[in-house]
């Protein structure tokens, strides 16, 4: 689910899925609604962000709401994201096998009563506006002391 930055990836992927004979498994969206992907994610058994570079990855704690099963490469926020979570699993980045064998043992998993709201509290606690706002006045009141710091001498 997302935009296609790049046609010539894109095309390697819908054909590594045909040849693989998963074309009835796995779909390619672009350019849906905020609705449309919201509704396509809940009926997902997992969320797969195969990224080789993120900042924070909106899409992937988007996801995290939504979604049972998530699967990231550790690039951006995901790990902080993904951590104490038995749903969720972090590899490297580039590393294709790891990230299928993370799909695979995820779905073959039992899934936990209640792992979704526990998330949801984990995630709001941990990344709530208010936190990242208090993170930032707290960066900036330090830099402004060691400033002052730094002219008193």
């Amino acid at each position: 689910i997302g935009e296609i930055r790049d046609r010539s990836y894109a095309n390697f992927l819908c054909a590594r899925v045909a040849r693989l004979g998963l074309h009835e498994h796995v779909q390619f969206l672009h350019g849906l609604s905020n609705e449309a992907r919201n509704k396509e994610l809940r009926g997902a058994d997992v969320y797969v962000q195969p990224s080789h570079e993120e900042g924070f990855c909106l899409a992937f704690i988007e996801a995290a709401a939504l979604v049972p099963r998530l699967v990231g490469t550790d690039t951006g926020a995901i790990r902080s994201i993904s951590a104490a979570d038995g749903a969720a699993r972090v590899v490297p980045v580039r590393a294709p096998r790891e990230l299928a064998a993370a799909v695979l043992a995820l779905l073959r998993a039992a899934s936990v009563s209640g792992s979704m709201q526990q998330r949801a509290i984990r995630l709001r606690k941990t990344f709530a506006w208010s936190h990242y706002l208090d993170a930032h006045e707290a960066l900036y009141a330090d830099l402004l002391r060691q400033r002052a710091l730094s002219l008193a001498m």
